[in-house]
């Protein structure tokens, strides 16, 4: 799933980045959610794109997301927004995580802008992202993205203050969901990191 999911973000860097806001759809407002929408109905979310070498951006307005669940025939395939969202119920929880009375998205950045997957197999009722990180709970579950961390323990499991990919519970440390090595978490600092969540 992982790699597929990664494949998924380096095609679809360039693939979505060619389907933003067009200007003949007019120009996008705001709406009360945080998303926008154009006179032509297309819901996008606002983000920026690099332009060149020199760190120069432009705002753009992402508007297809990828349904990630196996059993929706539109799965893996860029679905546009407005299809999918429910923007009456649609929340933004945090820098990489959204969601509304069907989905959880979870956001991935790039220098194109923003890849969108979202996922019904995580109960939008019940979950919550540790603060401003990847990670994610439904009470049950630890998610990194919209990945179950299987290895995870639920009741310790806690992120390293002003990290969004370093977290740690009773038994490992972990970077981007993955378990890293404890030789490797103290050259990276770690323990370090640990003891001042503690304060």
């Amino acid at each position: 799933m992982k790699a597929l999911l990664i494949a998924l973000l380096i095609t679809s860097t360039t693939v979505l980045s060619s389907q933003t806001a067009h200007p003949s759809n007019g120009e996008f407002k705001k709406l009360k959610c945080g998303l926008y929408k154009n006179q032509a109905g297309d819901i996008g979310f606002k983000t920026s794109t690099l332009l060149d070498d020199l760190g120069n951006h432009a705002i753009t307005y992402q508007q297809y997301v990828y349904l990630l669940d196996k059993d929706d025939q539109r799965g893996y395939q860029p679905v546009a927004f407005r299809e999918v969202v429910d923007t009456k119920s649609f929340k933004i929880l945090n820098l990489f995580y959204c969601k509304d009375k069907n989905y959880i998205y979870a956001i991935h950045y790039t220098s194109g802008g923003a890849v969108f997957n979202a996922t019904k197999q995580i109960d939008p009722k019940s979950f919550h992202p540790f603060g401003n990180s990847t990670y994610g709970s439904d009470g049950t579950n630890i998610y990194y993205r919209t990945e179950i961390m299987k290895m995870a323990d639920q009741k310790s499991f806690k992120v390293i203050t002003d990290s969004e990919n370093r977290a740690y519970d009773k038994n490992n440390y972990y970077l981007n969901g993955e378990i890293l090595p404890l030789k490797d978490a103290r050259v990276m600092g770690f323990d370090q990191m640990k003891k001042k969540n503690r304060k």
